[in-house]
């Protein structure tokens, strides 16, 4: 009973990003399944890693901030996706090199 009321209180915790990652993403221009799917997962997953550690970071109290940093971190990882999703094959590679200090 314990595992199934974290899991619970995990998905809930997660709600606003994944409602602000999904508003975002039906304003979007450019809609397939496979390409939704990834900017919601990378929205989750920079808001799921990030936020306590970004309110630790900057001292700050968790109750009243995590909604915010969590729906900031989830919009811009959602924003970071559809960015590099829309980038051709020749840009990406430069990009790389230049990361790589190539």
């Amino acid at each position: 009973m314990n595992k199934l009321t974290n899991m619970i209180e995990a998905i809930l915790s997660v709600w606003p990003a994944v409602a602000a990652a999904f508003v975002v993403m039906l304003l979007s221009e450019r809609h397939s399944f496979k390409l939704a799917a990834a900017r919601l997962g990378a929205a989750l997953l920079l808001a799921l890693t990030a936020t306590d550690p970004i309110i630790e970071i900057m001292g700050r109290d968790a109750d009243t901030w995590r909604d915010v940093v969590l729906v900031s971190l989830g919009v811009t990882g959602f924003q970071i996706m559809k960015t590099l999703a829309g980038i051709d094959r020749e840009t990406m590679l430069t990009l790389l090199r230049a990361w790589r200090g190539k």
